[in-house]
Formats: C-alpha cells, structure tokens, sequence
C-alpha cells in the first residue's frame, strides 16, 4: 500500500538525518519476524529547492516538518515470514516518535523505544507479537533532553539486547554522566555497571558467558577514548587500551578480539590487532613515515591547551601555528568551529585537516575548541545550552580568543571565525553578539532562524515554539542584524536540502533592511556541502583564503 510520501520500510529525510534510522525494518534472531515502520508523510509540509542549471529551471519537493508543523506519522508492523501474514501493533505514538526497535532474547518479543515530541520522555515497551499483548517495562524523564544515540561518535545505539541473555542494558546520564545500567525484562535495574565522572560512549561487546562487556570512555579525558573491559556486576574493571590518544575500536562480538585505530597529537594513525586483553597480535598499519613526508609540505602540528572562562569554566581547545612560527610575530587568528550540540572539535589526535594546514601555511593561527554543549564531558556541560542555543557558545568562542589574544603573537585586532551548519550559525552569532573580540566570519550553510530547521532535531534542543518563543527569538541570527560591526561573508548553496537557502536570504534581508554591508557567495547546484565538484571545492576554499586575506589579514 506504499505511495508517494507513503512509505513501507523506509524513512523520509526528517527521521534519517536526526534519528539516524535508515534502515527501516528489522529482522528477528531466530528470522520469524520483520518488524517495520510505515511512514506517513502526506500531512508534512513540502520545501521546495530549484535548480537553475538548464534552461528551464527543475524543482524537487521534499517533505520538511519544521519547528511546530505536523512530523511523520509512524506505525510499526510485523510480518511473519513462514506464512506471510502481516499484523499492526496496537501502539498510538501520541504524537511523539518511536526512533528505535529491537528484537529481545525473549521469544516473539520486539522492544520498541517512544519519545515525546521534545525527547525528555522516554518509555520502552514490550510487545509480544504472536499475542499482541504490551508492557512498559522502562520510563525515564530528563529536564533537557535524552540521547537515543550518538550521532558525532557514530554509535547509532545506546539500547543494547543480547541474543544469549535475559537482560538488557541502557546507556543513560541520569546522575551526570553517561554510564550502563542493566535490565531486567520486567524493567528492575539490576544494577550500574559503570560509574565515574566521565561518559561512557558505546558498549562494544557483551559476552554472556563470562558476564562482561566491552565499552569505550572518556575516563582518563574528554579529549581521549579508550577501551575497557568491566563484569556485569560493575567489578573488575579493566583498561584494554593502553596507548596514549584517541582510540576508535572494531570489537569481536564477545569481545575476545579488536581492532584499534589511534593517533594522539604527535602520533600519526596506527592501526592494530589485538586480543581481548590488548596483547598486540599485528600491526595493520603504521604510518611513522608520515611525519618526513609532512615536513615536505610544511606540516604544522596540532597543540593542545586549556583555559578557565571568566564565568569558571575550565575549556580544552587546539591551535594550529603557522610554519616557520616566529614568537616575536604578531599573527591573525581563524577560529574554525561546528560546536553543535553533543559534537565534539577537540582529540588528542594527529592533525589531518588539510584546510587548517593551508590556512597555517599562509601566516594564520587556526584554532578550535570544545566549547559547551559539546560531548564527552558530561550532562551538565552539553546540556546547559537548553532553550538558549547560541548564548554559551559564542561566549566561549570569544572568552577563547581572549584568552589568547593576551598572547604577544596574536594580534588583538585580528581575530576571526568561520563555520558550516551549526557552524555557521556560531561564526554569524559570535560576530554580532561579541563585536569587541571577531572584527570577520564567515558562515557557510548557516541557521539564521531556528524555526525554519526541522523540528525532531531543534524542539530537542529548544524545545516547543510556544513554550520558549522567547528562547527562539533571542537565538536566531536575523534578529540580531544590526548588530553587525565586522566583515562578514554568507555562503550558501541553491539546493540545501538540510539547512535551506531560506535561511541566507531571510539573513540578507535583514542586514540590507538594517543598513548593513556583507560579501555573499551562492553555489546553485551544490547541496549542504556547498561544493558539488572538485573544482566547485577549490573555488570555495579559495574564496574563503581570499575573503580572510582581505578582511582579516589585510593583503589581497
């Protein structure tokens, strides 16, 4: 019964780019059952993006719930595949979201994940689907919002049902900080595996035998992930990876082997494999002689540093110097940010952006940093920014460049910051709400106004329009126009399917209606990326070196 905007195991834009759910159905262990969802799009709003490179301009229609429309609709079925037959589960989504099922260990039982519309109420339930009978075996409620996964780390669960156990476990941050708790399958917790002052970011293995899993944390830095190993019971907990830097695992499904890839700022990216306990079984890839090709090409290495706010706030950033770095030289400064919610800008890694080497190679310190609301450092940081994006961003943005500018080789007057996305929403806000500290920026793709995004991804983090419409006024761009002081450059493509044109072209109208001037670049046929080719890509960046040599440096 699919139909346009009508779909049958599959998603629309909406539900794939904020839950992370591509896929969608999901095969039972013993391959009974499908369950899928049915998505109904017909009542969702249409954005329509144009595209002018032929003679007669093309259109594409894409269903796009913004801030307070109506999102999809869902339903979940299951089909059983011995006979073919197909049942709906009696389930009303209340006009919330079910972003996650799983099939449990128990026989014909399929767990299913809902949310409100504002994701800070979350039940599980259980459905048996020979019987359709339904349990609520789960309920957890938070004051901001509530991860169902990790979008930045690319953990797409944070729910974890064994096919050999009786339990289940759940990555939440109810005391703090992201740690496992199990389940039982009546909903009793059976106890915290994991505790500290630090977040756990993913289980990686669990081995019912041995009753022990596998999980990857933040515990010796934000700026760090490494591997451990720990029992059930919370006992016994022990460190698998033993390298300094940042570790990125493939783990075996019990976890008697992985795979690690790490660097650290002076390392560059190893790759190893290794038993459960971390013995070294080969080295897959080493990279040392990377470090004499770089110097070929005037590599700059990445510093790590940290800083306390003025506010108290003790903050971890890189910077980049340029080559040939001269102390008595006074330098301008880029800042290069994203900072979005539960991302995270700053490893203990080896430096691979080649943008921020160019940068380096033309005299500029490139600098980044986690800023709040960014991840890996616990639910009171990343989640201060509730109902007031923009506001502690920007004021770690400039209390960063502050801090450095106290250095004799930044030049005070010089200081810029530049970002795509939610980055470009940073760079455009820092420049108007601190125009004593950023004299340019560019933003590239920018949210001028949180109401025109979709609405799973900012009724998260802003909650519903007509509960904080004071909260959205205050965080959009186009509000704060006459603002502008420094130099600014907008950057947008034609055919953004994520974050619209819609948002440049309400920005620039209410710079002109403020009496303000500013450089606007727009590349028709690119999509979020901007760029759409490799020469579109060199036309980019090189507008971009050119525009901070101009605004920023002061040579052509």
């Amino acid at each position: 019964d699919g139909a346009d905007k009508y779909y049958n195991g599959r998603f629309g834009w909406a539900n794939e780019e904020e839950f992370g759910l591509v896929q969608a159905w999901e095969w039972s262990y013993d391959s009974k059952y499908i369950a899928f969802w049915q998505t109904d799009e017909r009542e969702v709003p249409v954005y329509q993006l144009t595209d002018f490179s032929g003679l007669h301009p093309e259109y594409m229609e894409l269903p796009y719930p913004k801030v307070g429309d109506n999102p999809p609709v869902e339903r979940l079925g299951v089909i059983n595949t011995t006979d073919g037959s197909k049942q709906w589960l009696d389930f009303d989504p209340e006009g919330g979201y079910m972003p996650r099922i799983y099939w449990t260990s128990r026989e014909n039982t399929l767990a299913v994940v809902w949310m409100n519309r504002t994701q800070n109420h979350l039940k599980l339930y259980l459905f048996n689907v020979l019987t359709g009978e339904k349990s609520m075996i789960m309920e957890e409620k938070h004051d901001a919002w509530i991860d169902i996964f990790d979008f930045f780390a690319g953990e797409l669960h944070l729910f974890y049902f064994p096919e050999d156990l009786d339990s289940f476990f759940w990555i939440s941050d109810r005391d703090g900080y992201s740690h496992v708790y199990q389940y039982d399958y009546e909903g009793n917790v059976l106890g915290q595996v994991t505790s500290g002052e630090y977040d756990v970011i993913s289980v990686k293995a669990i081995d019912p035998a041995k009753k022990t899993l596998s999980y990857l944390s933040c515990e010796i830095s934000p700026m760090e992930r490494n591997l451990y190993s720990v029992k059930f019971n919370g006992k016994g907990k022990k460190q698998i990876t033993s390298t300094a830097g940042n570790h990125r695992v493939n783990v075996s499904p019990a976890g008697r082997y992985f795979i690690d890839s790490y660097s650290s700022t002076d390392t560059p990216s190893m790759v190893d494999l290794r038993d459960g306990k971390g013995n070294l079984i080969k080295n897959l890839a080493a990279h040392q002689g990377a470090l004499d090709h770089l110097e070929k090409y005037e590599y700059a290495p990445r510093e790590l540093f940290t800083f306390t706010t003025s506010d108290g706030q003790k903050i971890d950033g890189s910077l980049i110097k340029p080559m040939n770095f001269d102390p008595e030289k006074s330098y301008p400064l880029i800042m290069t940010v994203y900072g979005g919610p539960g991302s995270q800008g700053v490893y203990n890694s080896f430096e691979t952006s080649g943008w921020s080497q160019w940068l380096a190679q033309q005299g500029y310190v490139v600098v980044n940093i986690n800023n709040r609301g960014n991840g890996g450092y616990g639910s009171k940081f990343e989640k201060v920014i509730y109902k007031q994006l923009g506001k502690w961003e920007t004021h770690d943005f400039a209390e960063t460049a502050l801090y450095l500018s106290e250095k004799s080789w930044v030049d005070r007057e010089r200081i810029g910051i530049m970002g795509h996305s939610a980055g470009g929403f940073y760079a455009g806000m820092s420049l108007l709400m601190h125009a004593d500290v950023f004299k340019a920026a560019i933003a590239t793709a920018a949210i001028s106004d949180h109401r025109n995004y979709d609405c799973i991804f900012k009724e998260r983090y802003m909650g519903l329009i007509e509960e904080n419409e004071e909260g959205y006024e205050q965080s959009a761009m186009l509000n704060h126009a006459g603002n502008l002081e420094g130099n600014l450059l907008l950057v947008h493509s034609l055919m953004d399917d994520n974050v619209h044109p819609q948002n440049t072209f309400q920005f620039t109208k209410a710079l002109i209606d403020a009496g303000k001037y500013f450089d606007l670049k727009i590349y028709p046929p690119g999509a979020h990326g901007v760029a759409y080719d490799m020469n579109s890509r060199m036309h980019l960046y090189n507008t971009y070196l050119d525009w901070l040599n101009k605004n920023l440096k002061g040579t052509e």
